[in-house]
């Protein structure tokens, strides 16, 4: 903790202001990460557990197959089958009617590759689209018939979180504003958030940091 109050004290505005905000990054996310675990719970307390695990399985085998999709159908091969359509069409409107009949031959073998690519990524996907349709018929079936209280249940999370994400932003500007006299700088703009979008959907924060920054500056105003 010594060498924590060490590194503070020696560290410049700006290296401060990158751990106040991963601090509040990772405070957000954990609040939301217990959210999702409270929506959970108020599943299980009305469907049972297997709902909530077959839930979960059925949007991640629909992940799963739209993923598979998007990868294929921006595949090289599938973009070079595509482009040779577009290109023999356009070679269409401007041959000779002697040359016609090749291109239009030629045309219905790129077609036919095509469509033969198209039953390549549906074969590839079988067994985890009749998975999903299994699947499908519990959870759309379940979720249709109780549409008023999976609504209510994200309305109330999702009145939670944007409350959270309110009171952390107050407090991270208000943290700031102390930050920014203790090193006269003037901020930036009156009133900011303390991560992006791309910052929340981030995998990998660490989750054991201190408040050691807070404390920093609150010891600092206090002096």
């Amino acid at each position: 903790m010594c060498n924590l109050v060490i590194e503070f004290e020696n560290a410049t505005y700006s290296q401060l202001k990158d751990w106040l905000k991963n601090e509040y990054l990772v405070s957000f996310k954990e609040y939301v990460d217990l959210s999702i675990r409270q929506k959970d719970k108020l599943i299980i307390e009305r469907f049972g557990e297997d709902f909530l695990v077959g839930r979960e399985l059925y949007f991640k085998t629909k992940e799963q197959i739209d993923t598979a999709f998007d990868e294929f159908y921006q595949s090289q091969s599938y973009k070079d089958a595509q482009n040779t359509v577009a290109t023999l069409n356009e070679k269409l409107l401007t041959c000779s009617n002697a040359e016609k009949e090749l291109v239009e031959e030629d045309i219905k073998k790129a077609l036919s590759k095509i469509e033969t690519l198209n039953v390549t990524i549906k074969n590839r996907t079988q067994k985890l689209r009749e998975e999903l349709e299994i699947l499908k018929v519990v959870v759309e079936k379940t979720q249709e018939e109780n549409k008023d209280f999976f609504d209510d249940v994200d309305k109330k999370i999702e009145s939670l979180v944007i409350e959270k994400l309110s009171e952390i932003v107050n407090d991270y500007n208000q943290v700031l504003k102390g930050l920014s006299s203790i090193y006269d700088v003037e901020p930036q703009r009156e009133k900011e958030y303390p991560f992006t979008e791309d910052e929340l959907l981030s995998n990998d924060l660490p989750k054991d940091l201190k408040k050691g920054v807070i404390d920093f500056v609150k010891r600092k105003l206090q002096n």
